[in-house]
């Protein structure tokens, strides 16, 4: 994260875990990154229980009031009025993350406020068909909006595949929405390529030859003590299964697999766990390459979710959604008018530099799902790599640690040399060679 902010000389609401006084609270840095350095032109320090921290129970965090109002000050007097401001949770920050920072902070700053990964590198995107699931595991009454959103918000590139309840088929958008039926499922669930869950088993089943660019959730929140998760009812079955939750490491692995860049969570009405779904697309959105979003829908309108993911699947850099209802990590390459200002940062490098032949079958209609997949693989190993790099920077690593980060790297080369060659081979065999 330290990385982007140098790289990008960003402006950044910092926020780490504080127990100096003996009181657990949230240190709060406001920071200024130039080509001269890094300024802390303020900071405070809040204890927990200000935010609505540390009780049992469902959590209800807000921002205090004079907090937002300072960082809203701070920036309308030392920002321009187009730029973006960031939020850098500074690891480990625990229940720092489910706090609601956009829907309380956004109003009193006017522009977008948006969190920043800390992981690297920017991923490849599809720059021509998109393939989104949209998994409707709750509110059937909602598919519709949300679907339409999508719509509107991709254009003529989407193609548009609905997991939902077969009641909904009267709400979705026309064009080229297609709603799967759901059948009985029987895949081994033992098998470790097949996601425990049985939506995503479904996901996979009926779109196996499919690479999907994004998969966006209408779904409710569940605590797991105090790990996030997606509560997931049973699949639309006559014999409906039990609800299943799905946690972030369950979720990131399917969405490797599946090849999907970018995942977004739309909350359903009256959702048992607010922080749950929230501390769910924290953790995704902390460590991931490509977007996470959070869309908290006020009725029916939808228009903030369409203008996201009008922003996201930009084929260039594009001006985010300034909004309290989403919370969205994203990359700074991906912000229009954001220039690299410190090229030089060490550990920025990549480690296995993409081919034009794997850009080339990311710019196909239908780019292989195994080469998608090793390229998610890709991106998250070396994203750990560079976190590695860095931390190093600070610290002497251990011999174990030198020895795994020096296997990952070696593998990382090995990965990348056979994904080359055989896209090589499809490119020839695209162009008629032998």
């Amino acid at each position: 994260m330290m990385i982007l902010q140098r790289e990008f000389s960003l402006p950044v609401v910092e926020v780490r875990f504080s127990d100096v006084t003996g009181m657990p609270g949230a240190a709060i840095g406001l920071i200024l990154n130039t080509a001269d350095g890094r300024e802390i032109v303020d900071s405070r320090t809040v204890p927990l229980d200000a935010f609505g921290l540390g009780d049992y129970g469902e959590p209800n965090p807000a921002v205090p009031a004079d907090i937002c109002e300072w960082i809203g000050h701070w920036s309308e007097h030392q920002l321009d009025a187009s730029e973006t401001l960031w939020l850098g949770l500074v690891k480990p920050y625990g229940e720092l993350g489910i706090i609601p920072w956009e829907r309380d902070v956004q109003p009193a700053i006017a522009r977008p406020l948006l969190r920043l990964p800390d992981a690297l590198p920017e991923p490849d995107r599809s720059t021509s068909v998109l393939n989104v699931a949209l998994v409707a595991t709750a509110e059937p009454r909602i598919v519709g909006p949300v679907a339409r959103a999508l719509a509107d918000g991709i254009g003529d590139r989407l193609r548009l595949h609905v997991f939902a309840d077969a009641a909904t088929r009267e709400t979705l958008p026309g064009g080229d929405a297609l709603l799967h039926r759901w059948s009985p499922d029987h895949t081994a669930t033992t098998s470790p390529a097949e996601p425990g869950n049985p939506w995503l088993r479904w996901v996979r089943r009926e779109l196996r030859g499919v690479t999907l660019d994004a998969v966006h959730f209408l779904a409710h929140g569940d605590r797991l003590g105090t790990d996030g998760a997606m509560l997931t009812p049973g699949v639309p079955d006559p014999d409906r299964a039990p609800p299943a939750t799905v946690q972030a490491g369950e979720l990131a692995s399917f969405l490797t697999r599946v090849g999907a860049l970018v995942v977004g969570f739309t909350r359903a009405p009256e959702n048992p766990s607010d922080s749950g779904l929230r501390r769910l697309a924290d953790d995704l959105g902390a460590t991931r390459s490509g977007p996470v979003v959070l869309h908290e829908p006020v009725g029916e309108d939808m228009t903030e979710l369409r203008d996201c993911y009008r922003f996201l699947t930009s084929p260039q850099p594009a001006v985010p959604p300034a909004s309290r209802h989403l919370m969205l990590y994203v990359q700074p390459r991906q912000i229009a008018d954001l220039t690299t200002v410190d090229d030089t940062v060490p550990g920025l490098e990549s480690t296995t530099a993409v081919s034009d032949s794997v850009r080339r079958q990311f710019e196909r209609d239908d780019t292989p799902v195994w080469i998608a997949a090793a390229q998610r693989y890709v991106e998250d190993q070396e994203s750990q790599l560079i976190r590695f790099r860095q931390s190093s920077e600070f610290r002497t690593p251990t011999a174990n640690e030198k020895a795994y980060y020096d296997g990952v790297e070696s593998g990382l080369h090995k990965i990348r040399d056979v994904l080359d060659r055989h896209a090589e081979v499809l490119d020839r065999h695209e162009e008629g060679s032998p």
